[in-house]
């Protein structure tokens, strides 16, 4: 178990055995029947490219404060890692202080610094005016470097803060996947997004959070968006072992 004065690069440790792997690590199926599937190699390369985003644009790293304002999507859980691999911490908290904030809907986004995330795959600008200062995502990763240097973290600091807890970087890499109630040690795992009215966004913390642990065991995850059905054919074409509760 890491002590609070270890020094970590949690991320860095979490992709370096994955990133040569053509096999697929995380896929996410939307609304409209999009189908988007990502080997480890592909993760690394969007992490890579999120983390030169974060910290050339907003000098992101430790003791920085990004609130992730999205759903349950391939995007959110890069963008999460990538802040985690720069020593950011991530916040899913719809209050409170936040220098960085990435979201979907930047049209209600706080705060001076605005990352705006389109959420179709292929989306090559948010599609939309966005509020002054705001940046594209979806327009300016791509220019970014395809290789990301790690900064060190201390096990004690912050990694993680939801609505209901906080977590360590420490904490956040030793976390078994029992702590999400699976009962297999191999094989997919896929996670349901609720889809009531106001609900969408409350299982974040848990896929970002399921994401470093089920990857620490080279897991897949499979991601559902809001409003798709995890049908018996479904997880079967999947591969899905077990589910994954919000």
């Amino acid at each position: 178990m890491p002590t609070h004065h270890e020094t970590l690069r949690p991320i860095e440790s979490l992709l370096a055995p994955l990133r040569a792997s053509a096999a697929p690590l995380l896929t996410w199926h939307g609304p409209s029947g999009e189908r988007v599937e990502l080997s480890g190699r592909v993760v690394d390369n969007w992490v890579a490219k999120s983390a030169n985003l974060l910290q050339e644009e907003y000098d992101a790293g430790p003791g920085t404060m990004v609130r992730l304002d999205m759903e349950p999507h391939w995007k959110s859980i890069a963008l999460a890692l990538a802040a985690w691999h720069v020593g950011a911490t991530v916040t899913t908290r719809p209050d409170g202080p936040a220098d960085v904030v990435v979201t979907d809907s930047p049209e209600g986004a706080s705060g001076d610094e605005v990352l705006a995330v389109a959420l179709p795959s292929l989306a090559l600008s948010f599609g939309s005016d966005l509020p002054a200062g705001a940046l594209d995502y979806a327009s300016e990763v791509r220019s970014f470097g395809d290789v990301a240097f790690p900064e060190p973290v201390d096990a004690g600091a912050t990694a993680l803060v939801t609505p209901d807890a906080e977590l360590t970087f420490g904490e956040l890499v030793q976390e078994p996947t029992g702590t999400f109630g699976l009962a297999q040690d191999a094989g997919a795992v896929a996670f349901a997004t609720d889809a009531q009215t106001g609900a969408v966004r409350n299982g974040i913390s848990t896929v970002v959070h399921a994401a470093v642990v089920l990857f620490a065991a080279q897991r897949p995850l499979v991601v559902l968006g809001a409003g798709v059905e995890a049908s018996a054919r479904l997880l079967e074409q999947e591969r899905v072992a077990e589910m994954l509760g919000a």
